[in-house]
């Protein structure tokens, strides 16, 4: 249902990041080529992959080190330098306020929500 995927272990490293290929060939292939065990036919590739970071090898591959280290994360360093250098200051988001909702409207929601889970206990 998506195209693009970060992955992330515990403590916020990152463990992929990128385009996940069609029927998600090129995360399969990623971590095939980098030790974990093939995938099964007809296996969910999102919990193929959580196996193969986070269970079966997670004691014996660091998963992040091997991303830093990898040609993807290169790719992708060189992306956002790219973006960051050739920023377009008409394309940048700018908002008129801090809140997108004026403060009348965002109290009379809290006081709405307030009151159904007060009638709910």
């Amino acid at each position: 249902m998506f195209d693009d995927l970060i992955l992330l272990k515990k403590g916020g490293n990152v463990v992929f990041f990128g385009e996940l290929g069609e029927e998600s060939n090129k995360l399969v292939s990623y971590f095939e080529e980098r030790g974990a065990a093939p995938i099964a036919k007809q296996e969910n590739p999102a919990a193929w992959v959580l196996r193969a970071y986070a269970g079966e090898h997670s004691s014996s591959v660091d998963w992040g080190e091997l991303y830093k280290s990898s040609d993807e994360a290169a790719k992708m360093e060189a992306q956002i330098v790219s973006c960051r250098e050739s920023s377009d200051s008409s394309n940048k988001i700018s908002f008129s306020s801090t809140y997108s909702t004026p403060i009348g409207e965002r109290m009379r929601l809290m006081c709405a929500r307030m009151m159904t889970i007060y009638r709910r206990s």
